[in-house]
C-alpha cells in the first residue's frame, strides 16, 4: 500500500490545474468583450487534468516497473 505522500505532487498538480482553469474562466467572464465564461469549459479543463494526472501516475509505475 502506497503512503499519502506518494500521491502529493499529484494532488498538487490536479489542484493547480482545476484553480488555473476555473480562473481562466472567470476572466474570461469578466475581463473580455469578444469570450464568455462556460461551464462546460470548466469540465473540460477537469477532465484533462485528471486525464494528465492519470497518464503521469501511469508513466511513472510503467517507469519504475521496468527500471528505465
Amino acid at each position: 500500500m502506497q503512503n499519502a505522500k506518494d500521491f502529493s505532487p499529484y494532488l498538487t498538480s490536479f489542484s493547480l490545474s482545476v484553480f488555473f482553469g476555473i480562473t481562466i474562466e472567470i476572466v474570461q467572464g469578466l475581463f473580455t468583450t469578444t469570450r464568455s465564461a462556460d461551464v462546460f469549459d470548466v469540465f473540460a479543463n477537469i477532465f484533462g487534468a485528471t486525464i494528465g494526472v492519470l497518464a503521469m501516475a501511469l508513466f511513472y509505475k510503467i517507469k519504475k516497473t521496468y527500471k528505465m
